[in-house]
């Protein structure tokens, strides 16, 4: 457990800040449509394929870990006439082991409320994905928040690492509390590690629901 600046609720580098897309992420990218087919076609098997064992989902604020706790958290989304979540990557980036990458994109969700109006939400999400046997699956996945300013002093607690087997890209994810406020959540940031000195590539932190 460390003490850090807290700098904002979620960081995103402009997309003219990212290198050009490359052959090398295409299958990443490709993981990360199929796992929007699976949902689409309310397909548990398929979905679940594409996770890993311990895959830890953060996109609430508090950590869902493991296959089975993300399918019964997504349970609505596999039902027949449940609520919609498409979604698409703009933005994908691999190790030049391969083992490890991102991918940033932009989601939609189609519901109703409980009377029955119309609803439509759109946001964006990271997901971190893990490459063993050929095939990419998700080490971590959060949403991404708009910026709210500075938000003081912290403390995070990593719950997840993963470092490329080439060295220039590692993920941490893991828990936060702010010092002030009593503002709890979880927190993702991705590194690449450039000409000795480390640049922040997607950093998020997602607050998890205050009791009423």
């Amino acid at each position: 457990m460390t003490g850090l600046p807290i700098a904002c609720l979620a960081v995103l580098l402009a997309a003219d800040a990212a290198p050009p897309a490359t052959a090398a992420a295409a299958p990443l990218r490709a993981a990360d449509v199929a796992l929007d087919r699976a949902v689409a076609e309310r397909d548990r098997a398929a979905f679940a394929a594409l996770l890993t064992p311990d895959t830890y989902w953060s996109s609430g604020g508090s950590p869902i870990i493991g296959p089975e706790a993300v399918l019964r958290d997504w349970d609505d989304f596999f039902q027949p006439g449940g609520p919609t979540l498409r979604w698409a990557p703009d933005r994908a980036e691999v190790a030049a082991s391969g083992d490890l990458g991102f991918t940033v994109g932009t989601w939609t969700l189609t519901a109703r409320a409980p009377d029955g109006t119309p609803l439509r939400r759109t946001g964006q999400y990271v997901t971190v994905w893990g490459r063993a046997g050929g095939a990419y699956r998700v080490l971590v996945d959060s949403s991404l928040q708009p910026p709210a300013g500075p938000t003081g002093e912290g403390v995070r607690t990593p719950e997840r690492r993963a470092t490329a087997a080439s060295g220039e890209l590692r993920m941490e994810a893991g828990r936060y509390a702010l010092s002030q406020g009593g503002e709890t959540g979880t927190y993702l940031v991705v590194i690449r590690a450039a000409g000795g000195h480390d640049q922040v590539l997607v950093e998020t932190l997602v607050p998890a629901p205050r009791a009423k």
